[in-house]
């Protein structure tokens, strides 16, 4: 008796999990060349914040190349993977998706890798307490000989 209940829980699991790959896959393949686009530019360059901390340039750029073809490239094929496209026609229109996509990606992670080594690259982008040019007066007291208007 354990045994049947325990036979029909796990193929109601596998049954469900292979509804939710169902469901997963029809919604990659009804994504548009552009929406998938720009969840692979978001994606990348989300990951590019933690790329930025590559101090090495040669790793970085790698890294930062190579993350959105993985990415483009599996977004691509994961209904064929999941055995819900077919193999050859995959074939003949992936470069046409992947390649754009990649360039979306790559775009991204390079303009925010960019963007950040630009942010830490200028110290002066702080300003004074009080946003005054004279340095004298940022820090609260007065030039020596004169007095303060404060009593």
């Amino acid at each position: 008796m354990r045994q049947a209940r325990l036979v029909r829980s796990t193929s109601r699991a596998i049954l469900s999990a292979d509804h939710c790959n169902v469901a997963m896959v029809e919604k990659i393949d009804s994504l548009s060349l552009a929406l998938a686009a720009a969840i692979i530019a978001a994606i990348s360059a989300g990951l590019a914040l933690i790329w930025a901390r590559i101090r090495q340039k040669y790793w970085r750029r790698i890294v930062s190349l190579a993350v959105p073809f993985v990415l483009s490239y599996s977004l691509y094929w994961t209904p064929v993977w999941f055995g819900h496209g077919d193999r050859d026609s995959f074939a003949a229109w992936a470069p046409l998706f992947i390649l754009p996509w990649f360039a979306a990606g790559a775009v991204s992670t390079v303009l925010t890798i960019f963007l950040i080594g630009k942010i830490r690259s200028n110290p002066g982008t702080k300003t004074k307490s009080n946003h005054s040019p004279d340095p004298t007066l940022a820090s609260g007291t007065p030039p020596a000989g004169q007095e303060s208007r404060h009593p």
